[in-house]
């Protein structure tokens, strides 16, 4: 998938209702996550309107996806460069969607 494609995707999916479960790469530039979770390969972050706290600032951007999320009862801003996700799961599904960007190594052990 494009850039463009992932957030038409994550977009759509969050419009008709629904939380998505972002998969992204850590290490690439720009990711804004806090610091404990740096040392990671990969995170899978929810995004969405309907998901147990409404995101207020959720915003679906040309370059990323942000919002402030919790973390352990912290409220933290986040963002994720679309270059950074390498799979989508909407909300209720075990698997994500097909992308182009999969890197076995990122994969490796699961998504959670």
């Amino acid at each position: 998938m494009t850039n463009e494609e992932k957030r038409e995707v994550v977009r759509d999916l969050i419009l008709d209702g629904g939380v998505v479960r972002i998969v992204f790469n850590v290490q690439v530039a720009d990711v804004v996550i806090p610091d404990n979770y740096l040392n990671q390969l990969r995170l899978a972050l929810d995004f969405g309107l309907n998901g147990v706290e409404a995101l207020t600032d959720l915003e679906v951007g040309d370059d990323a996806i942000s919002a402030t999320l919790r973390f352990k009862g912290d409220y933290i801003w986040c963002s994720i460069p679309w270059e950074a996700v390498i799979g989508v799961i909407p909300h209720g599904e075990s698997k994500p969607l097909q992308t182009n960007a999969w890197k076995p190594e990122l994969l490796k052990g699961g998504l959670n």
